[in-house]
């Protein structure tokens, strides 16, 4: 891990600075001056000793963390961000099925008036078509009279012939 090694080199510079510092300055101004900068450094170095435990414990990965949560953020925000054009075109979808729905009903309405009317002029076609059929019935029963009439007409003529020239005497 670069950042650990990074941190761990830092500490061992600081601690190399308190030692040399140390050795350098032996006055007693700077002496105290020195040991408040070993201080600091020793202080410094145990910062950077726990932020190295920090970053060495996969349990408390704190900066990993944040920059996935980070991440995460960042795709919720895009996801958020589609999902809201996905609805404004699903909304403009459901408008245009809502219009076409009215439409289909109204066309339906007009539909179902139109088989009603239909229906009539076929009940009454129907009906006409019972009455040409009873009438056709009726005509060959007329016909079957009409030719049993003329067969008696004949039969009548033929007696009627008979019967002149029975009556005809012959003076």
């Amino acid at each position: 891990m670069g950042f650990v090694s990074y941190l761990e080199d830092l500490i061992e510079q600081l601690n190399t600075f308190a030692v040399e510092w140390k050795k350098r300055f032996k006055e007693d101004d700077l002496l105290e001056q020195g040991d408040l900068l070993v201080r600091r450094a020793a202080n410094l170095a145990e910062k950077l000793q726990t932020w190295i435990e920090l970053a060495s414990d996969p349990n408390v990965d704190i900066v990993r963390q944040l920059v996935c949560l980070k991440d995460e953020h960042a795709d919720l925000k895009s996801q958020y961000k589609r999902l809201e054009e996905e609805y404004v075109l699903l909304q403009k979808k459901y408008q245009n099925l809502e219009c076409r729905l009215v439409g289909s009903l109204e066309l339906a309405r007009k539909l179902k008036e139109k088989n009603k009317r239909l229906m009539t002029q076929l009940r009454s076609r129907e009906s006409f078509k019972k009455a040409c059929i009873e009438m056709e019935r009726r005509c060959k029963q007329l016909e079957e009279i009409n030719k049993n009439l003329r067969k008696e007409k004949e039969v009548l003529k033929r007696e009627n012939r008979e019967l002149r020239e029975k009556l005809k005497v012959p003076f």
